[in-house]
């Protein structure tokens, strides 16, 4: 009987060494994909020194290892639905291949989706996410999770255009389309990565604050608000990037600050203060 534990961990090379290390979690509730954990000790570490996130249960005595690829993200939902599987919950979309040809439905998959995200990101992150998949829903008449396919992807994309034709529009349908493509690659579909390449958006033209407007703001702010505004002023962020700032993003000796979407080691960046 398989010992229903299962572990994430990170297969990367710490001072030079290669191992397998607990991951770092972010306050979110998600594995931060740029740190790992040594002795305890939250240790950061970039793209180029993460190897491979692994899943490993027992089955008996043997130990089973799973590589998952390097996005944080999908790691600790492939480390859910390995749970899932083992404790023999449905709905899981790894068990698609695992129930004796049991197919999941869409809708199954959203909910399931929507009710990870409720529980590790903020109100208005779920919020968001549950319009963007109310809208695939219209767009998409697919019942099961494996019948959606590229095409429906690109029809999606033209939804979208229609529905958001301002001129704000182009960079609303990216954002939008990011969030089913982070939704498929939670259930191991992989098909629209390569379409939100594509789609392309100018940049809003914004006007900067004059420092009369700068000298205001600071006379309005108490003295717990303003270095809030000095934060978002010198450093760039936005309010998600502020909220989920830690102390161990900072490197005070360099002036540098990390910046990460959610765990993913493939997008962080980093922003000299």
């Amino acid at each position: 009987m398989a010992n229903l534990r299962v572990r994430l961990l990170a297969a990367a090379t710490v001072n030079g060494k290669r191992s397998y290390y607990k991951p770092a979690m972010r306050s979110t509730g998600w594995p931060d994909g740029g740190a790992v954990l040594v002795k305890g000790r939250r240790v950061r570490i970039d793209a180029s020194q993460l190897h491979a996130y692994y899943v490993t249960w027992l089955e008996g005595k043997k130990q089973q290892f799973e590589n998952v690829g390097k996005d944080a993200l999908s790691a600790w939902q492939a480390k859910l639905n390995r749970e899932a599987l083992l404790n023999g919950v449905a709905g899981a979309a790894e068990q698609v291949a695992k129930s004796n040809g049991k197919r999941v439905t869409v809708a199954d998959s959203v909910e399931v989706f929507l009710d990870d995200v409720k529980a590790g990101k903020s109100v208005k992150t779920h919020l968001a996410r549950k319009r963007m998949l109310a809208l695939f829903q219209e767009s998409c008449s697919k019942q099961f999770l494996d019948q959606i396919t590229e095409a429906d992807c690109q029809q999606f994309i033209r939804f979208l255009r229609k529905r958001y034709d301002s001129a704000k529009g182009a960079r609303t349908v990216y954002n939008v389309f990011q969030g089913l493509n982070t939704f498929l690659r939670a259930n191991k579909v992989f098909i629209a990565g390569e379409l939100l390449g594509k789609l392309d958006y100018d940049e809003k033209i914004v006007d900067a604050y004059t420092k009369d407007e700068l000298r205001a703001l600071k006379a309005a702010c108490t003295e717990e608000e303003w270095p809030v505004w000095a934060f978002f002023w010198w450093s760039g962020c936005r309010e998600g990037e502020v909220s989920h700032a830690e102390w161990c993003d900072l490197d005070l000796r360099k002036n540098v600050l990390h910046v990460q979407p959610d765990g993913s080691a493939d997008g962080s960046k980093t922003k000299t203060l």
